[in-house]
């Protein structure tokens, strides 16, 4: 895959050289951002006390998500296109100012940069390098939401206080780390904001190609023992990620249809599971697959994504999602369900409310109903509203504190520029 790649990048590099690579004039920069305002109405369940103590709530939280994106472009007298892309995460949802991504809901002070990559375009297409999400992400198909979004559902209901891991997809594979369920079918889980390089074929007959390559996905440059060379047990992480993807767009007589397949492969280093000859290659592999079909203002979406774990088969794990959208004019409306699963370890005992020990008997599971609303106030100014539905199931179904669900109404500005 690796060599593939290369060889793609290189044949674009030779389109590069058929000519001094000159600008007309300096590449121009844009400024662009969103700022998202959110509000929040949310009852949760009562869980029974553990200990004699309880778990209190609140019922009405506020939210907030901005950010602000540098692109400046250019075409050089050859025809060549460059493209440069910065991105600035002011305040992220839940987290706060800046996303560390290394310790979820631990915010930090100031701007955080989120992708910031350079690209050249030619006809034999784009080639992506820098922190970028996987190319996978740019061509998935998913179903539409005119609100919060399915994959925010997860920040307004609480998780258990027992029977869940960290992150339902997966316990460590690349990226997959977060506080609460991933609610996501791209890629991006496995290569999010990571230095990549990346390669977007043209289109041809609706069909289109993605790669990507991250050597490590979670470190730059090679200063790091991301080969797990050293004593066993010195680090645990994901090297030499790459995923393919193949997708498929085209309108006939007023129908407009999104298809698209991926497969994702990444090699990780767990110290626990690691051979003592040093040569365990515990490897995580992911494939998916988007539809989205549009007609007459109507959307109908799906999408799934399947993780798995060579050697660790109690983090695979599974996505998916369906929903129904509907727009016209200024107004806009949607449904959407999703749920994902993790298959967990049935032969661990989790504890029960009263501190007693049982089987673990199910797989963790997280899903949710979104009914979502919208109406455009004028350029870049909407109204939005969701309604929605979300439960957090632990393994041992019969155990109160390792279940919890949660209904709300949420609502709020989205305002671009």
């Amino acid at each position: 895959m690796k060599k593939f790649l290369y060889g793609t990048t290189a044949l674009v590099a030779a389109g590069l050289m058929t000519s001094p690579l000159y600008a007309a004039e300096p590449l121009k920069l844009g400024i662009s951002g969103n700022l998202q305002e959110w509000f929040g109405i949310v009852g949760h369940e009562k869980d029974t006390p553990v200990n004699g103590t309880k778990r209190g709530f609140n019922t009405f939280g506020i939210n907030t998500d901005n950010e602000i994106n540098f692109r400046a472009v250019s075409t050089l007298d050859n025809g060549i296109e460059v493209e440069a892309f910065l991105r600035l995460n002011m305040y992220d949802n839940n987290v706060g100012p800046d996303l560390v991504g290394v310790v979820p809901g631990v915010p930090t002070a100031g701007a955080g940069l989120d992708e910031q990559w350079v690209a050249l375009g030619t006809a034999a297409g784009k080639v992506y390098a820098g922190a970028k999400d996987s190319i996978n992400r740019s061509l998935h198909n998913e179903p539409v939401d005119y609100g919060i979004g399915y994959g925010d559902t997860w920040i307004w209901t609480t998780r258990p206080l027992t029977g869940l891991t960290s992150n339902l997809l997966g316990a460590t594979p690349g990226n997959w780390t977060g506080a609460g369920g991933r609610a996501r079918t791209s890629f991006e889980q496995m290569a999010n904001q990571v230095p990549i390089l990346g390669y977007i074929s043209p289109k041809f007959a609706g069909l289109q190609l993605g790669l990507t390559y991250a050597p490590n996905s979670g470190a730059l440059g090679t200063n790091n023992d991301t080969k797990g060379i050293s004593p066993i047990g010195a680090f645990t992480g994901a090297t030499d990620h790459w995923d393919v993807t193949l997708a498929y767009s085209r309108e006939f007589a007023g129908v407009s249809i999104g298809l698209d397949g991926g497969f994702a492969h990444q090699d990780l280093r767990d110290a626990a599971a690691r051979r003592l000859d040093g040569g365990e290659n515990d490897d995580a592999t992911a494939w998916n697959g988007g539809l989205k079909i549009g007609y007459a203002g109507f959307t109908l979406g799906a999408s799934f994504m399947q993780t798995n774990r060579a050697g660790m088969h109690i983090d695979d794990g599974n996505a998916w999602n369906a929903g129904l959208g509907y727009a016209n004019g200024p107004w806009g409306a949607s449904y959407t369900y999703f749920q994902e699963r993790r298959r967990g370890n049935h032969a661990v005992l989790v504890a029960d409310a009263n501190g007693a020990l049982q089987p673990g008997d199910r797989n963790e599971k997280f899903a949710t109903h979104v009914f979502s609303g919208k109406y455009t106030l004028g350029p870049g100014v909407h109204l939005k509203s969701s309604f929605f539905h979300g439960k957090y199931d632990g393994r041992n179904r019969s155990v109160d504190t390792a279940n919890t669900w949660a209904y709300g109404l949420v609502s709020g500005l989205d305002v671009s520029f």
